[in-house]
C-alpha cells in the first residue's frame, strides 16, 4: 500500500540538519527536503485518501529540546541499557532483535555467552535474550530451554523466587506457550509474572501493564471476551499514566 508522509517544517527549531534539495530532485515540480539520519517526527494524523488510493501521514518535526523528546530518549535508554564491552554487545543484540535481525542478534548473544565464566550474572541475561530471539523466530522449544535456564540461574544468583527479572522470564514463557496455543499454561505463567510485578514494582508500572495486556490477549483467544476486555482496560489505564507521550512518534532513519 502506498504511503505519503507530509507535514509543516519550522526552520526555527533546534533540530538535526536538513536541506532543501528541490533543485536536485528528479521530480522538478515538487519541493523536497533531505533530513539527517535520526530526525524525529511526531505522528499527528493518518488517513486514507480513497481518490489517490494511498495513506496520508501527517508528521511534525520535533524540537530536540522538547521535554517530550527528553522523556522518550530516557525511556529508550533504560530499555536498551549499555556500559562495558559485554553490556554494549548485549545492547547491540537487543537492538538487532528489535530490527528483526534475529540471526545477527543471536550471534552477539552467543559471543558474549562464550566469553563469560559460569558465575557471571550476564550468563543469565544471555540465556534470557536468546530465549526471546528464538521465540520471535518461532523456535519455541529452543526458546523454552533458554528461558527456563534463565529462571533457574536467576534463582541461584538472586537467592529468591520472586524477583522482577524472574517475572520477565515468566512473561516470555507465557508468551511462548500462547504461541503454541497452550493457553492455560500461558495464563499460569503470565499470572505468576503479574503477581510478582504487582508485589515488587510501583503502582501503574509499564511492565505490569504489558502483563495485563498479554493476559487479555490469551482470554481473547479463549473467547472469554469479558475477561479480555477487563484486562485490556486495566492495561490501558496504566499505559496512559506511565508511557511517554512520544511513544507514537515516528523516527525517520
Amino acid at each position: 500500500m502506498r504511503t505519503l508522509a507530509t507535514g509543516p517544517l519550522d526552520t526555527r527549531l533546534e533540530t538535526r540538519a536538513f536541506a532543501d534539495i528541490s533543485d536536485m530532485s528528479f521530480f522538478h515540480n515538487e519541493q523536497e527536503v533531505l533530513f539527517s539520519l535520526g530526525s524525529v517526527f511526531r505522528l499527528e494524523n493518518v488517513m486514507f485518501d480513497e481518490r489517490e488510493a494511498l495513506w496520508r501521514v501527517k508528521l511534525t518535526l520535533c524540537n530536540e529540546d522538547d521535554q517530550d523528546m527528553k522523556e522518550m530518549y530516557e525511556y529508550q535508554k533504560k530499555s536498551v541499557g549499555g556500559g562495558d564491552e559485554q553490556a554494549s554487545l548485549l545492547s547491540l543484540g537487543f537492538l538487532l532483535h528489535n530490527m528483526d535481525e534475529y540471526e545477527k542478534a543471536k550471534q552477539y548473544y552467543a559471543r558474549v555467552l562464550d566469553e563469560l565464566s559460569d558465575d557471571d550474572t550476564n550468563v543469565v541475561l544471555c540465556h534470557k535474550r536468546l530465549g526471546e530471539v528464538s521465540a520471535s523466530q518461532g523456535e519455541y522449544d529452543v526458546a523454552l530451554d533458554h528461558l527456563n535456564e534463565a529462571v533457574k540461574l536467576y534463582k541461584k544468583f538472586q537467592h529468591a523466587h520472586d524477583t522482577v527479572e524472574i517475572a520477565a522470564c515468566y512473561q516470555w514463557i507465557g508468551r511462548v506457550h500462547f504461541h503454541k496455543k497452550e493457553y492455560e499454561t500461558a495464563l499460569s505463567y503470565l499470572n505468576k509474572a503479574l503477581a510478582i510485578r504487582q508485589a515488587k514494582l510501583p503502582a501503574d508500572h509499564v511492565q505490569t501493564a504489558h502483563t495485563l495486556s498479554e493476559i487479555g490477549n490469551v482470554h481473547n483467544y479463549q473467547r472469554d471476551y469479558d475477561s479480555a476486555l477487563s484486562y485490556h482496560q486495566r492495561a490501558l489505564v496504566m499505559y496512559k499514566k506511565v508511557l511517554p507521550r512520544l511513544t507514537l512518534t515516528y523516527q525517520l532513519v
